[in-house]
């Protein structure tokens, strides 16, 4: 039986790639897989073959410092990455996802 698999991932390059992977091997065994993220690995995840639904806004990591002054600070840090980051990307990802699951008629979802 094929199933059409959701990835719902946010975060860093370090969280997304392993999803790829499955996501990846999940095709060539049949399935559709599609990855919910951030625009910005549109290209790693169309690279192995997969479907990008884009998520939130564009992360540009050269703005970072810009966006974010106190990225570098030694206890501050968590707070910006938190607030600005992922709680916005959290709220919207668990939104579209489910719009994903009753559009597309996904048989599973594997969320990070």
């Amino acid at each position: 039986m094929n199933m059409n698999i959701l990835f719902a991932v946010s975060g860093s390059f370090g969280d997304v790639a392993p999803y790829l992977s499955i996501a990846r091997e999940a095709v060539k065994r049949g399935h559709t897989a599609t990855v919910l993220s951030n625009e910005c690995w549109r290209e790693k995840v169309e690279s192995v073959g997969v479907v990008l639904e884009p998520v939130g806004e564009k992360f540009d990591i050269s703005k970072v410092r810009e966006k974010m002054p106190d990225i570098m600070h030694p206890t501050k840090c968590w707070d910006e990455v938190w607030e600005k980051i992922v709680l916005p990307d959290f709220v919207q990802m668990n939104v579209e996802c489910w719009k994903l699951v009753r559009s597309r008629s996904i048989d599973v979802v594997v969320a990070h």
